[in-house]
């Protein structure tokens, strides 16, 4: 039973390593795209945002003409 409980903390804890590390290399290539497109870095906002928000952000990069579109309100 213990050994079972370990196991599943371990798995959790792996898991959410996995989803940070993911989050972290949307952040560092959408820094990248910003970069390359507007000329100017974010990286202190990135670093603070939501998987949801790096998601939106991303697809918005697509026809932003300026980083506050970006970066805009819904």
């Amino acid at each position: 039973r213990i050994e079972k409980l370990a196991m599943n903390h371990n798995q959790r804890i792996r898991e959410e390593g996995r989803k940070e590390g993911r989050q972290e290399a949307a952040a560092a290539i959408l820094a990248k795209l910003l970069q390359l497109k507007f000329g100017t870095s974010a990286d202190e906002r990135l670093s603070c945002a939501s998987a949801q928000d790096l998601e939106l952000w991303s697809a918005r990069i697509l026809t932003a003409e300026s980083l506050d579109e970006v970066f805009a309100p819904d």
